[in-house]
């Protein structure tokens, strides 16, 4: 009953916010996430630039393939700010969301007028950044899964095996003239 009011509640609005909110806190999951989210709306934004799309329709298009609730809506406040004639890396900044890197490289890209080209570099970084993240994970897992699966297979040998012990001990048993307990007995 709980599992299903906590999956209704992550369906509203709010609840999708507060998740995505909690995710990105995470200590290392959420910069991960937060690495693969903002490199795909500087991937994205860099190819919309590129393309010669202007900054406005770039940057609300950009804000459809965000994927997390919690930045999107941060992120859309910026969208008044910038057609109000406010930098990106302004705007951006005034989010609080976004990571300096992303800021700094928006900056520098507005003031040289390859804005589109710094937005493309700083996707590559956070794609570099994501999969040695997610490397370092597979790498610190396997062991884990091993010894898990390991475990799966012990318990089934021994669940295998046991019957055939219990008959082996009887067998030890009658032939030295010991009484031994029916497997009924020790199971309670």
């Amino acid at each position: 009953m709980l599992a299903v009011a906590a999956w209704r509640w992550h369906a509203t609005p709010a609840g999708r916010r507060t998740i995505d909110r909690l995710t990105l806190r995470l200590p290392w999951v959420g910069d991960l996430v937060r690495g693969y989210l903002f490199s795909r709306v500087a991937r994205t934004l860099a190819m919309m630039l590129g393309g010669g799309i202007p900054m406005i329709p770039s940057l609300q298009v950009t804000l459809t393939t965000v994927g997390n609730a919690f930045v999107g809506d941060a992120l859309q406040r910026c969208v008044p700010r910038v057609a109000a004639g406010s930098s990106l890396a302004d705007a951006l900044g005034g989010t609080g969301v976004v990571p300096p890197l992303v800021l700094e490289m928006a900056a520098v890209g507005e003031g040289s007028g390859s804005l589109g080209e710094m937005l493309g570099y700083v996707a590559d970084l956070y794609d570099a950044e994501v999969d040695t993240r997610l490397t370092a994970l597979a790498a610190a897992i396997g062991p884990v899964i091993m010894v898990g699966m390991g475990l799966v297979v012990l318990s089934m040998v021994f669940v295998t095996y046991l019957p055939l012990v219990y008959v082996l001990l009887i067998a030890i048993g009658a032939m030295a003239g010991f009484f031994v307990v029916p497997m009924n007995a020790l199971l309670q």
